[in-house]
Formats: C-alpha cells, structure tokens, sequence
C-alpha cells in the first residue's frame, strides 16, 4: 500500500483532505474513513478521483484507475482525529488535531519520512508541489507597493461580484479575502441572482459557516441587493455596477479569491500612475477546496493581438467606473466570455492599461467554471469568437476569428488575401526557406495599423521550438518557449497565441513599409543587439511588435544565445534607457 495526504485544511468546523492512495496492484481496492480520538468511526464524504500522475509513477504500465481521493468531516475545534487507509489487509492511521491542521495545512503521514519522500519526488514533476515557476516579466516589491499606496490618495475601490446559486463555504472564502485586506477603502457590490435570498438562507442556518456568512453579509460596507430574477453573469454583472459609488470598478468571481494585498498594490500603481483607466494583474489557479494554488499566469504589458487569441488578463482587472459605465458595462450577448469582450472594447477607447507583474487573484478551479476549461461551459466558445470578430469590426481590420485547434482553447484571426508587397519590406536571411504561406500571413499583419515589426515561429527540423520572439527581461534576453513544442502551454500562456512585445529574431522579419521609413533600418553596427535595438526603437515610435505562431520557419538557435554572451552588459543599458523612455 502506498499513500500520501498533500494537503488539508480546517475551516468551519470541518476538515478537508486530498491526496493519493494505492493498493500493490491497480486492483486491489483501497479505503480511506476518519475515526475520533476514541476509534469511533465519523460520518464523512469521500470521493475518488483520477490521478494520471499517481497512476505513471506507480503503475506505468497500466491505464485508468480512481487513485486520488477527497475526504470531508465535521470535527470540533481543538480536538484530535484520525485519517485512516487501508488496502484490506494493512491499515494506517495518522493521527493529528484541529489547530496542527490549521497551522500546517497537513495531516502527517503514518510512514518513515525517506519513504515518503522517496514517492513525492517521482509525482512532483505534475504535482502542485512542484518547484515554484519565477515570471521572467519581473516582480513588484510588495511591501514598496504598499508603501505607495499610503503615500498616494486612497481611491475607493468598489468590488462588484455577480452571484447565483453560489456554494456557501465558496462565497465564505471571497468575502473573508476581501475583508482581510490590509487596504481598507473599498465596497462590496453583491447582486444575488438566487431563487432565495443569501441573507434570508444565511439567517436560518445556525452552522458555524451560516453564522459566519451571516456576518459577513451584514458588515455596512457589503452593498448586497437580491435580484428578482437571476439576469445571467453579465445581467447580475451590471446590477451589482448600478450601485457602485468608487472611482474604480474591480471585477471579482463570487466564488474567487483575492491575494491579501491586491487592493493595496493596485492603489500603489495608482499613486504612480494616476491616469490609469485599466489595470490588470498576474493570477493563478486553485483548486475546488483552496487548499493550493498552481498554474500561475505570468502576464506581458498590454497586448492588443495577444488578446485576440485568448483572454489572458482574466483577473485581477480593475478598470475606471466612470469609463466602464461609458462602454455600456457587460453585454449579456457575450455571456461565457463577457469579461474578455470588455477588455477588447476597453483597448479600443485607452491607452492608459498598466499591468502589475504579481499575482493577485486566485481564480477557483470550481465546477462549471472555466478556470477548468472552456468545455464547462459550451455557449462560451460562441461568445469568444463574437467577442473578437466584433472588435475586428469596429476597428475595420477585414480578418475572420476563427478557432485554430480542436480544443477551442486559441483564436487565430485569418486576414483578408489582399496583398502588402509595396507596403511591407520582408526581410530573410540566406538560407532561410519561408513559404508563400507564410509570407503572406507575415505581409499581412506587418499591413495592420500600429503594428511595426511582424516575425514567425523559429523550430527546428524535430518541429522543437528554437524561438517565439524574444523576451526582454531585465536580466538578460530569452527565447520565449525554447525548447517546448506547438500545442503546449506554461506559466507564459499557449504556444499558439500571438505575442507582442518580443523583439523578432533576425533572419525573418517583415516590416510595414512606414514604419520601416520612419524608423530606419538594423543598425549592423550593433552586432548580436541590432534586432533588440531595431524592435525597442520601434515601440519607442508607437509600434507595437508581433509575433504570429501561424507562419514558421526552420533555425538552430536564437540570438538570445549570442547577446547573453557577447553584448550583455550593452543589452541592460539598452533596455534602462528604454525603460527610462517608458515611464516619461
């Protein structure tokens, strides 16, 4: 038998758990109850689930199986248990109490520690134990942030929170992230969709969760109004805006949670930029219990293509009240991805989008969420395509979104056939072969207002990627996705959405014919730093660069490698002064 519980919590009077258990052989059956201090068996709710990782590490060789497991049970405060497993043959239970629970997030283990060990590393690799993932993008400083907000003005933020039918426990852990802000000027704007009243449900049930929702509920700056009927996400979205009285909105699932100093980064951005109409922040997942978080996003400046193949700014996202309102609020056409229609028609009025390189919000991974995917919601699929084919619309871009892969998990905006060769310079170098397809999908962005310089995908002969554009990180350049293949995804995004913001490789590029004029050329003189120096000048002039996964072309290495190793310290004053430039 082997097993292992990674994490538990204990909150309003019931334990939680979730881990791993298995028999010698997959068939073997497995059972997993909790007992009192005493041995006597307590009520509780178990569910098995898959685990693939499990399943690879400890039975490679077979397929299925139900090796995860969740367990629930009510146990006073203060008290000791036991979580038992057995195989039938061998039992072992792990003892511990409420407060070890509460302040470990564990329940240890009956096994020799090595043991143990021994079988966390070999499912770490899928785990969300995993070794931590640093954004390349940088990271505020929390506590300048903080300080920030103090110095500036103290907006009042107004959360807005559509819910419907929302589980108790989760509506619980978003109010108690909100009131534990270490930022105190804000206001909760509930609009309750149920059938029945949250307050009248809340004041009937006497469990500790019921009293607690109970008190949250009626704090005097929780705005709660009970809709007649429920209006859809983007109806109930708009009703809880009607009695928003800050000068800024932000958005907030019912069932979400934020970072305890989200507002207060986000009123440390504000104080130094106070024009700001949008701001957005890093986000990660967790799971249905919020026992742990994983897949952190971490997201690049403003990027108008990017959002075209999927909405990658999600949460945290605050925007002006006053323009909010002004756009007409959320459409309930485009349900299932009304946030992301938001953001596009948000872009299309500001340019005044700041992004704040921490993560600030933890979206649930709950079912019927599309946290989990765009599969729990179906209609959402429709309403993603409107969103975009809408804003080509209204912004006179002749292209189709359409979904590029089966999943439905990235949009690729086919443009209109017409040609750009007196208006684009394409650039290759000896030996690279690109196809007319290719061409024409370069030709045809680097023919879109605003966009400067167009590059493709870089892959090797195995189809691995050499290079999606490079980033400009502060410490030194990178080949964004070296080393993955097509399809695939990290903390980064999808391997398949556009990039901006990423200085092209120097051996296919093409550029619109203005800017190339207004610009200049590469200058040659600057070796390995040319490209950098030939993109960020363009960005300086008010182009943005492109990146486009739909045209590739076939290399060995970036100029990532080069720079690293014979123009670094050139490269950093480069990027300051650039930096600089920025922030005038």
């Amino acid at each position: 038998m082997k097993y292992h519980i990674e994490y538990a919590k204990y909150k309003y009077g019931r334990i939680t758990a979730v881990g791993w258990l298995t028999g010698d052989t997959p068939e073997i059956p497995t059972f997993i109850w909790a007992e009192d201090a005493m041995g006597r068996r307590l009520d509780c709710s178990v569910e098995r689930r898959e685990r693939e990782d499990v399943r690879a590490a400890v039975f490679p060789e077979d397929t299925g199986g139900l090796f995860g497991f969740r367990i629930c049970f009510a146990v006073a405060e203060g008290t000791a248990f036991f979580l038992c497993v057995s195989d039938g043959e061998r039992t072992n239970r792990c003892r511990t109490d409420t407060r070890r629970v509460s302040a470990t997030g564990r329940i240890p283990d009956s096994r020799k520690a090595q043991l143990k060990e021994t079988w966390r590393s070999l499912i770490r690799k899928d785990s969300p134990e995993g070794k931590p993932v640093v954004s390349p993008y940088g990271d505020t400083d929390r506590q300048t942030a903080s300080s920030e907000s103090r110095r500036g003005s103290t907006p009042l933020f107004s959360i807005i929170v559509p819910a419907c039918n929302t589980q108790g426990e989760h509506l619980a852990d978003m109010l108690e992230s909100v009131m534990g802000q270490t930022y105190d000027s804000w206001e909760i704007c509930l609009a309750d969709g149920s059938a029945r009243s949250l307050r009248e449900s809340c004041e009937e049930d006497q469990s500790l969760l019921g009293r607690t929702l109970a008190g949250y509920l009626t704090d005097p700056r929780v705005r709660y109004r009970h809709l007649p009927s429920n209006l859809g996400i983007s109806g109930n979205s708009n009703e809880a805006l009607a009695m928003a009285c800050g000068e800024y909105t932000v958005m907030l699932d019912h069932d979400d949670i934020l970072t305890p100093d989200a507002l207060a980064c986000v009123a440390g951005m504000l104080a130094k930029q106070p024009e700001a109409d949008f701001i957005y922040s890093d986000s990660d997942l967790t799971d249905h219990d919020y026992l742990y978080c994983y897949n952190p996003l971490f997201k690049p400046e403003w990027s108008p293509q990017m959002l075209y193949s999927a909405n990658y700014i999600t949460h945290l996202s605050v925007i002006r009240t006053d323009l909010l309102r002004e756009l007409g609020g959320f459409r309930s056409s485009c349900d299932g991805a009304q946030d992301w229609d938001l953001f596009l028609r948000v872009g299309e009025r500001t340019d005044r989008i700041y992004r704040i390189p921490r993560i600030l919000y933890h979206w649930r991974a709950a079912e019927g969420s599309t946290a989990r995917g765009v599969e729990e919601k179906p209609y959402a699929r429709r309403a993603q395509l409107a969103s975009v084919q809408g804003h080509l619309d209204r912004m006179g871009i002749a292209g189709r979104a359409v979904f590029e892969d089966r999943a439905g998990t990235c949009i690729r905006v086919e443009l209109s056939a017409r040609e750009h060769r007196g208006d684009v310079v394409l650039c290759t170098a000896p030996g690279v072969i690109l196809s007319e397809e290719a061409a024409a999908e370069l030709r045809a962005w680097a023919g879109v207002p605003g966009i400067g310089v167009v590059c493709p995908r870089v892959a090797d002969e195995k189809g691995r990627i050499v290079s999606q554009g490079v980033l400009l990180c502060g410490d030194g350049p990178e080949a964004l996705f070296a080393g993955s293949y097509p399809g695939t995804a990290n903390a980064l995004g999808h391997t398949d959405w556009y990039r901006n913001h990423v200085a092209a490789e120097p051996f296919c590029y093409a550029v619109s014919r203005q800017a190339w004029e207004e610009v200049g050329p590469p200058d040659e003189k600057l070796g390995p730093l040319a490209m950098v120096d030939f993109c960020l000048r363009m960005e300086e002039a008010g182009y943005r660069t492109l990146m486009t996964p739909f045209a590739q072309v076939t290399g060995e290495q970036s100029i990532a490698q080069a720079i690293r190793k014979e123009a670094l310290a050139a490269y950093k004053k480069r990027i300051k002064r650039y930096q600089a430039e920025e922030r005038r």
